[in-house]
């Protein structure tokens, strides 16, 4: 997208509450009766980790474009955080809730990915869970959502401001500093570079020309 677009990414110790996400109920997440560090005694906020950007495409063929894209031409890799190798077990067509699937990594690691809000063509949500990797240390699971919003001018072409987020379940306010380091120096140029990758292929598909090449 080059100039036509940009991200804002926010600041993860000063995100909004889960319940201000766009297009997600107040009872999303952190209100989960099993999870182990819901509000209450005990209770670990947080990481909130989002970027935000505009997409040049109708918002209909954004939400088709993204919900269902192939992770393994999106999430390539960043740092220490391997690409997305396959998509393994999906239980049906990835278009309603409670379908799951299995996140194969580059380094033989996975984690469990759930559907848990499916809005078309305003968003959709999931939980990962399950994982195998050394974020299972810092991180019991976490929540994904993206969320679309139509910002076009009436005689001018289609714009869609897309914001993605990730809420982290962090195991305890022991390991959260260090959790919230790992996540901002390397998960958010993770999501940022998927983004750019993501918006190509919607742009493409709207425009009806080959996916521009993001590395």
């Amino acid at each position: 997208m080059g100039g036509d677009r940009s991200f804002y990414p926010l600041d993860s110790q000063s995100a909004q509450e889960i319940g201000d996400w766009p297009g997600i109920p107040e009872r999303s997440f952190a209100e989960r009766p099993e999870s182990p560090v819901g509000p209450g005694v005990g209770y670990v906020k947080p990481i909130v980790i989002e970027i935000e950007g505009q997409v040049p495409a109708p918002i209909e063929t954004v939400f088709d474009v993204f919900m269902p894209i192939d992770l393994t031409t999106i999430m390539r890799g960043y740092g220490p955080l391997p690409a997305v190798s396959a998509v393994e077990d999906q239980s049906g067509a990835w278009d309603s809730i409670g379908e799951s699937r299995i996140i194969r990594f580059a380094d033989g690691h996975g984690m469990l990915e759930t559907l848990t809000r499916v809005d078309r063509p305003r968003g959709f949500a999931y939980t990962l869970s399950n994982l195998t990797n050394a974020l299972r240390l810092l991180v019991h699971r976490f929540h994904g959502s993206w969320a679309f919003e139509d910002c076009s001018a009436s005689t001018g072409p289609s714009v869609v401001r897309a914001t993605w987020r990730y809420a982290f379940d962090v195991r305890s306010w022991l390991t959260r500093p260090l959790a919230w380091l790992i996540l901002t120096l390397f998960w958010r140029p993770y999501m940022a570079a998927a983004f750019e990758r993501a918006s190509a292929q919607a742009v493409a598909v709207a425009t009806q020309e080959p996916a521009r090449r993001v590395d």
